[in-house]
């Protein structure tokens, strides 16, 4: 175990909204089959690369660029891409949820996820007396890969909602196969900073890392994930890394998008944007 990484022993989520995806229902993925990738060597570092946990998120809180993709990190191979420009999520790709909110927190609809101008958007707000939120996963699972995103989530005044993009277990073993919180805003009322974490372990421990950033702006987030480590990019520079084996899921995760309720009411709408998803494998 690395020292300077912080780890939390921890026998629940706490903090952290992912990790609900088959318990509330949630699709588990696996339509698409499974997509290995390699397990080469640790790629080259971007300047800013932290091994610890906390604050390692110290490369600017810029609000990225809307353009995507690795094409500047050699030896990636884009293998999926959804830059959600038509009029309805591509359910041949997703599932979306329908089903009971976070820990029982109202409920996750279908009706609750747009496309719209080019963006991915959940919207969280109170109908009929129920808090109505949403969340997708991916259909199709990947073992290893580099996974990115441009994202961003509203403040939220009331402390109810949290963005949360991650990977999930194909296996629905959780926590023991792993979960990769990849960008994790939590219910605080602002959105600075946000978290990445890296759950593992059959009592669900913890490495995370804080971002130094504001998740109510865009950002370009980035995980590479391989057999010996696992590289968090924010906005190009990396900003964090783990290497503890033990930490590192060895199995076939599918990605989510989820806007998670941590109570029961919403004063006024929430809402999570997401300009495209793109996947790499070597």
């Amino acid at each position: 175990m690395r020292a300077a990484a912080a780890l939390l022993f921890l026998s629940s989520l706490a903090s952290c909204s992912g990790g609900d995806e088959s318990a509330n229902g949630g699709p588990t993925g696996g339509a698409g089959g499974t997509s290995s990738g390699g397990t080469a060597g640790v790629g080259g570092g971007a300047s800013g690369s932290n091994s610890g946990g906390g604050n390692a998120g110290l490369g600017g809180g810029g609000s990225g660029g809307s353009g995507g993709g690795a094409a500047g990190v050699p030896g990636w191979k884009l293998v999926f891409q959804d830059d959600f420009d038509g009029a309805a999520v591509d359910e041949s790709a997703w599932g979306l949820y329908d089903s009971p909110g976070h820990a029982g927190n109202g409920l996750r609809r279908p009706e609750a996820i747009s496309v719209k101008d080019g963006w991915l958007t959940i919207t969280a707000q109170m109908s009929q007396g129920e808090l109505v939120s949403g969340g997708m996963a991916m259909k199709q699972n990947f073992k290893y890969g580099r996974f990115e995103f441009r994202v961003r989530t509203d403040v939220d005044p009331s402390a109810t909602m949290s963005g949360v993009v991650l990977t999930w277990p194909e296996s629905g073993n959780w926590p023991s196969d792993g979960e990769n919180d990849m960008y994790e805003t939590g219910h605080d009322s602002t959105r600075k900073p946000f978290s990445t974490f890296i759950h593992y372990g059959a009592d669900n421990q913890q490495y995370y890392t804080k971002h130094d950033a504001d998740g109510a702006e865009w950002h370009v987030m980035a995980m590479e994930w391989e057999a010996d480590e696992i590289r968090i990019y924010r906005d190009g520079p990396q900003v964090w890394n783990l290497t503890d084996a033990v930490a590192i899921p060895d199995v076939p995760h599918h990605m989510t998008i989820q806007l998670d309720a941590f109570g029961k009411s919403l004063p006024a709408p929430v809402q999570m944007h997401v300009d495209w998803v793109r996947i790499y494998q070597r």
